[in-house]
């Protein structure tokens, strides 16, 4: 029955696993179970309880690990894609060439249907002018993916407007390297920090076991009721533990470069800039006197510590309002620095066939939201003062981000002419640009696994709390059975 319900539901995933595999983890399970039972002098019933436990928790945990390898079949099939395409691209300059070119050099799978359906859709259309992009959309809505709709729109507009395309296809085939190279790195944090969670995990049952041996007056705390329920109760929390910490590599790899929700970082963006930067509100203010009063109060009645206490939190009340807008500043920061240098790659991309002008008008299509204000009026900026350099050094001054003071200087040096040639000017935007965005999602990945280090945390922390039990559990045994404590 359980197996039955775990293959429909990896069927549903392009999964499977085999009777003799499924039955073998489970025998395995079960002999680690019977071992923790010799170890921490488990009754029967309590290990009757583990068994129960695990059943359902080791179904979670196949399908977690399905769910994974799905992901990364996923992510290698968008890669493997990316890469084919661009280069078959580059031969025939067709996306229905590329596609029939992709398609024929895949084996069979999901993504080998996938571009098949995109193929039939092409054949069997014959009333719409926009057969192609809803060709690719097919294919877009099958892997959701930033990159795949990247380069789907690339070559969209070259098999409508034409241009140059060796260039824009090297520069695109590097931006796929770079993030296949960038969430493989994840992928392999991921699971390092996993197998630590797995050994924190191993660690925190042996620690339970290790107050049933100490050797101290044939004291023996191993049959208490308290001591036994709460061994259960650690090995049931590892199991969650370890369950939540696979979800961290069952994630989709392919929205992990994905920009956060465009609305909300909208009004984060327009609220820091109407807000005051050295104003103390009404809010503030209150709060702060209140906590002044109290503290002048406490030092009258000669209570030092409550004073000192108060007057920090007094402190803290005028200071609430520039406190929050750091805190907002910091969380902006992280934000556009993950989401200039994606807007910069596009717009390097049309700097291949336009000047800098009309190459920002056309960035602002698919322009992440937390920037479209700042891009439109830099362009306004520019509009009524071309030959100024002041628009470029004005982009996002009150964050003052040096990567994106170094990028605009060099996007005006490339728009007014001076300095080398325009390709090495692109070149070294480029490789700046690189490196901003590795190092924007490489600080992004780490606050993702940042949750993975508290599960490597929880058992141990788990286990020591059950040691404190046990530990006063074999002090009142042992003071009862010397008579001590009576």
């Amino acid at each position: 029955m359980i197996y039955k319900k775990l293959q429909k539901r990896l069927n549903k995933i392009g999964q499977s696993i085999s009777r003799k595999n499924f039955y073998t983890c489970y025998i395995i399970a079960f002999s680690l179970i019977f071992l923790f039972h010799l170890i921490l002098k488990l009754q029967w019933p309590f290990m009757g309880i583990m068994l129960i436990a695990t059943i359902p928790m080791l179904y979670g945990y196949m399908v977690e690990h399905f769910k994974m390898k799905n992901e990364k079949n996923r992510f290698e099939d968008v890669a493997r894609y990316i890469e084919t395409m661009l280069y078959s691209f580059l031969q025939s300059g067709k996306i229905k060439d590329s596609l029939n070119s992709v398609y024929d050099s895949l084996a069979e799978g999901k993504m080998k249907a996938t571009i098949q359906k995109a193929n039939n859709h092409i054949a069997m259309t014959f009333d719409s002018n926009n057969v192609m992009e809803d060709a690719l959309c097919i294919i877009e809505k099958e892997y959701e993916s930033r990159q795949l709709k990247d380069i789907h729109e690339f070559m969209l507009y070259v098999e409508k407007h034409g241009g140059n395309i060796k260039k824009p296809i090297e520069l695109l085939l590097n931006k796929k390297n770079m993030w296949e190279y960038r969430i493989n790195e994840m992928v392999h944090e991921s699971t390092r920090m996993f197998k630590e969670v797995v050994l924190s995990v191993i660690m925190s049952l042996l620690i339970c076991g290790m107050v049933l041996y100490i050797p101290t007056a044939n004291v023996d705390i191993s049959k208490n009721y308290a001591v036994q329920f709460l061994s259960v109760v650690v090995f049931i929390i590892d199991l969650f533990i370890i369950n939540r910490a696979q979800k961290f590599l069952s994630v989709d790899l392919l929205k992990l470069d994905q920009i956060n929700n465009d609305e909300y970082y909208i009004k984060k963006i327009n609220d820091y800039k109407k807000s005051p930067k050295t104003h103390i509100n009404k809010t503030s203010l209150v709060f702060g006197t209140v906590f002044l009063v109290a503290s002048i109060i406490s030092f009258m009645l000669k209570n030092q510590w409550c004073g000192i206490g108060m007057l920090l939190f007094s402190i803290f009340g005028y200071n609430q309002e520039i406190v929050g807008r750091r805190i907002v500043k910091k969380t902006l920061v992280k934000e556009i620095k993950r989401a200039f240098p994606i807007w910069l790659m596009d717009l390097v991309l049309l700097l291949q066939n336009e000047n800098v002008y009309v190459a920002l008008e056309k960035s602002k299509e698919n322009i992440p939201g937390i920037l479209r204000d700042e891009v439109e009026i830099l362009i306004d900026k520019i509009a009524m003062n071309p030959e100024s350099a002041k628009p470029y050094h004005d982009f996002f001054v009150e964050f003052d981000i040096a990567e994106i003071k170094t990028a605009m200087s060099m996007l005006y040096s490339l728009s007014s002419g001076n300095g080398a040639d325009a390709d090495e000017q692109i070149k070294k935007i480029i490789e700046k640009n690189q490196k901003m965005l590795n190092k924007a999602e490489k600080n992004r990945f780490k606050d993702l696994n940042a949750n993975l280090y508290l599960l490597f945390l929880a058992p141990v922390l788990s286990a020591s709390l059950k040691l404190v039990v046990d530990m006063a559990v074999f002090m009142v045994t042992f003071l009862t059975s010397t008579k001590i404590g009576g």
